[in-house]
């Protein structure tokens, strides 16, 4: 086994670890945190934007970034996953972190629906199981360039 053998799997681990803790705080803020939050940074984004400032184009966006932060959360987590199920040969790792992914997916949905003001959605749930695929391809892509830069092609 080569000495370094072992740091990607654990770097990816405390990614997925870490991601899914995030996960979890965020969906157990109460509407008024989690909208107060994301509309500070819609409003921001929309002054940058070629739109007009309006309450109908503010809303817009911070929708856009609401779900660009659900995919990119689990894009990132759906990373962390590759690398910690690549070390296995048993399962496929594309189907285990689509079903991990989606599974934890559901399980947020759920805890969410416990947070006031908030519902569970299962539009979020396929937009967050298409995140940790998104993770997977990245992780998959970033392996074949560096495999193509170590063979000197």
């Amino acid at each position: 086994m080569k000495r370094g053998s072992c740091i990607m799997p654990v770097a990816c681990g405390l990614i997925t670890v870490f991601t899914a803790i995030v996960i979890f705080r965020f969906s157990a803020q109460n509407s008024g945190q989690s909208n107060g939050l994301s509309l500070k940074i819609a409003a921001w984004a929309l002054e940058l934007l070629p739109l007009a400032e309006t309450p109908e184009n503010l809303d817009l966006v911070n929708l856009v970034l609401r779900k660009l932060a659900h995919f990119s959360a689990y894009a990132l987590l759906g990373f962390g996953l590759t690398g910690v199920a690549g070390r296995q040969k048993r399962v496929p790792v594309l189907p285990a972190v689509l079903l991990l992914g989606g599974l934890f997916a559901l399980s947020d949905e759920f805890h969410q629906s416990f947070s006031p003001g908030r519902s569970p959605s299962l539009w979020d749930v396929g937009l967050d199981t298409c995140g940790a695929a998104a993770g997977w391809a990245v992780f998959r892509l970033a392996g074949r360039i560096r495999e193509r830069k170590s063979s000197g092609s």
